[in-house]
């Protein structure tokens, strides 16, 4: 990803999710690989590319899965650094858009995990 390969890294990423659905990890990275797409992008607006919706349905299902392991009680700590990491993300997405409340309330949410 960091090499400007994505769809190598999507690929790779995918085969994450594919081993191990219940994990977030590969939500997360396929969360991070759509951020790196559009951040590399220069010529699109986020609000109206279809990196917004890739990005937001890849971080909710990293929430998902995590708060399916915190459910469960596996990993809290894996389970609570990748929902936190998520939210965070989600909110540096809404900063970039300057929707500032959205942004605050993900920051918040990211703080309590």
């Amino acid at each position: 990803m960091y090499r400007l390969e994505f769809d190598k890294a999507e690929a790779e990423f995918r085969d994450i999710v594919r081993l191990s659905s219940s994990s977030p990890a590969g939500y997360f990275a396929l969360s991070a690989l759509s951020w790196w797409r559009c951040a590399q992008n220069f010529d699109v607006n986020v609000a109206s590319s279809a990196y917004e919706e890739e990005f937001m349905r890849h971080v909710d299902e990293t929430a998902k899965a995590a708060e399916a392991m915190l459910k469960k009680k596996i990993s809290p700590a894996e389970a609570y650094f990748f929902m936190g990491s998520a939210y965070g993300l989600k909110g540096r997405w809404y900063a970039v858009e300057r929707k500032w409340f959205k942004a605050y309330i993900m920051g918040i949410a990211a703080a309590r995990c």
